[in-house]
């Protein structure tokens, strides 16, 4: 009784209080009318709360803005296949591993636009439109991938509960216009569809629909290959449980190699068709979708009646090591990761220091304490899919397993980067209202109207209460140069772009890497680098140059690289990173407006908290080394 009164709270199949039934399009048509208030709301919340910041948006990164330059481009009349800035470390420039999907929504609002503002005034609207069409899209796909969880009008629940994965949404903010939000999407879809293949719900239909979501999603970025693998994961072990068909899954494999062929004609001219490259779409791209046939080929035709489960599950384990064998044999290279050619100098200098590829574990305490805070919706969520996947049975059982497998992926994968403390978040949101949901039922049984509400209200306000404690945090150290100034190139940009050399040309600019993308999309000139593992040359050279004691050796890197302005931020993390310890470095001559003989001040606003310095290479360097 036990067993079946918790199916009935989690399921959703709990004796309603009024008798019949009603259309199922009412269910939907709630569902999307509650999706689309809430995202007003948080439109409106964050149009009001974004307005202080420069264009109207905040979530501006390095990747939005080379996303920006990337569709400028396209527009400026660059080739389809051309995805080469030559504006970042000439004279060659640099191939990025980018792809053109993201850019094309971009391109519509803007190209809609242009013939009423400039250009970049285009390109800034069109990153503030295009993020908010994706969040919409992403409740809807919320709507569908849930509905088998929770049924009827407590699908509303997972809304509101979308306020505690803030992870999540903040990839959709206005600004953000990198692949993230299409990661999310494509998560969504596969989730929904391995519940209802589970669930024997149009499952081969459903099924051939993650295999062309997910093509498109490794077109987008390759960080989909992970849910690939998890995707097949929970189809392989409920074939293990209870020996479904293999049907669905093999539609899903088919669909996914044949949409990722159909695309790579789109994506690379024919010349490249047969290049490999272990952080982007290409021939490795089609090796793997060819690992996923090949593994439920394998167990198409291992697929005994008379065999255990035991043996299926040893079955899966050879196909999987043979598929990953033949990989990693057509691809050596990738066996080390994305990043497993990257110069150990640049690994040390710039990748080991960005935040969102490392492991949880190497967060500070106080941000690991923020984040704790959203860690524990996705824990509880967890904890309540593991629960009825142990205490339920029959179909309930199939959903719950391939629920706990999502979130165990997520929550495991926090220990390799904490980039995917957004996956966990959606994914943990979607338990976590079935558990409200459970609560809200079990309250409604209680004898007495003060117990109904206090159960009722209990998941609530146990978030509220976490919610509201705020990690103790250590005391931050007084700064020596006094209060922190902002760094944005924004203010400064018309006098940069202003700026031309002897005949007439754009500069190059040596930058903090951070401030590279930016102004590539603010102004006509060229950077040294940017934080891309594609472009190590110039991240190098910025990282001698401005850590360097020796100002002769500075010199002559700039001169030897073409430099016409060096800039520099005079307090905030881009200047600290190059910070001396026992000598003061080049950047700190700078900001203590000592800079060598050779170097001619540029007036910027006070604004932006940027200095700049013109190379005057006719003069010789006479004054002693610091």
């Amino acid at each position: 009784m036990v067993v079946a009164g918790h199916e009935a709270f989690a399921s959703g199949t709990a004796t309603p209080r009024r008798t019949g039934t009603r259309p199922q399009w009412r269910g939907h048509l709630a569902y999307a009318a509650a999706a689309l208030a809430i995202w007003a709301l948080l439109q409106a919340f964050w149009s009001g709360a974004l307005t202080e910041t420069r264009d109207g948006v905040s979530a501006f990164g390095p990747d939005d803005y080379m996303r920006l330059v990337q569709v400028s481009d396209l527009l400026g009349g660059a080739a389809w296949h051309d995805l080469t800035q030559t504006r970042l470390d000439p004279p060659d420039g640099i191939a990025t591993h980018w792809t053109r999907l993201p850019d094309l929504p971009i391109a519509l609002v803007a190209w809609l636009l242009e013939p009423e503002m400039d250009r970049r005034e285009a390109l800034l609207v069109a990153a503030a439109v295009v993020p908010a069409g994706l969040l919409l899209a992403l409740l809807l796909t919320l709507g569908w991938a849930v509905a088998p969880l929770l049924p009827g009008l407590t699908r509303l629940l997972v809304l509101p509960a979308l306020v505690f994965a803030a992870p999540a949404l903040i990839q959709f903010l206005p600004g953000r216009v990198d692949h993230h939000a299409y990661h999310m999407l494509v998560l969504a879809v596969l989730f929904g569809a391995a519940v209802r293949v589970a669930d024997d719900a149009g499952a081969v239909r459903v099924a051939a629909l993650a295999g062309v979501v997910s093509a498109v999603g490794m077109w987008v970025s390759h960080e989909v290959a992970p849910w690939l693998i998890v995707f097949s994961a929970a189809l392989a072990l409920d074939w293990v449980w209870r020996r479904t068909s293999l049907r669905a899954a093999l539609w899903f494999a088919g669909a996914h190699l044949g949409v990722v062929v159909l695309i790579m004609p789109i994506s690379h001219p024919v010349g490249a068709w047969t290049a490999a490259a272990c952080d982007g779409f290409s021939a490795t791209t089609v090796g793997f979708a060819g690992v996923v046939a090949v593994f439920w080929g394998l167990l198409a035709v291992l697929d005994r009646p008379t065999v255990g489960p035991l043996v299926r599950l040893a079955w899966t384990a050879v196909s999987g090591v043979a598929a990953c064998a033949g990989f990693v044999a057509l691809f050596p290279d990738c066996l080390q990761g994305p990043y497993g050619q990257l110069d150990p100098a640049v690994a040390a200098m710039w990748l080991e220091s960005v935040k969102e590829a490392r492991p949880f574990s190497a967060l500070p305490a106080e941000e690991a304490g923020l984040m704790a805070r959203f860690l524990l919706v996705p824990l509880l969520g967890m904890a309540y899919a593991a629960v009825v996947l142990i205490r339920s049975r029959g179909a309930l059982r199939q959903k719950y397993l391939v629920v706990c497998v999502f979130c165990a992926a997520s929550l495991l994968g926090l220990a390799y980067q904490i980039r995917l403390f957004s996956d966990a978040a959606l994914l943990g949101v979607i338990p976590a209202a079935a558990a409200c949901a459970a609560v809200w039922r079990h309250g409604g049984r209680l004898r007495h109207a003060a117990a109904r509400v206090l159960v009722r209200a209990s998941p609530v306000l146990a978030l509220i209460a976490v919610f509201a404690l705020k990690p103790s945090a250590a005391p931050e150290a007084a700064s020596v140069d006094g209060p922190t100034l902002p760094c944005e190139v924004a203010p400064a940009a018309p006098l940069l772009e202003a700026l031309t050399g002897p005949d007439g040309r754009a500069l190059l600019i040596a930058a903090p890497i951070d401030l590279g993308p930016e102004l590539l999309f603010r102004t006509s000139h060229a950077v040294v680098a940017a934080p891309y593992h594609r472009a190590p040359a110039g991240l190098l050279t910025i990282d001698r140059v401005f850590g360097s004691t020796e100002v002769r050796s500075a010199q002559t890197a700039l001169e030897g690289r073409g430099v016409d302005l060096v800039l520099v931020c005079r307090d905030g993390p881009n200047r600290h990173r190059y910070r001396g310890e026992a000598e003061a470095s080049f950047v700190d001559r700078l900001v203590q407006s000592n800079p060598p003989n050779w170097l001619e001040p540029v007036v910027l606003p006070e604004a932006s908290g940027l200095l700049a310095f013109r190379l005057q290479p006719s003069v010789m360097t006479v004054e002693e080394e610091p």
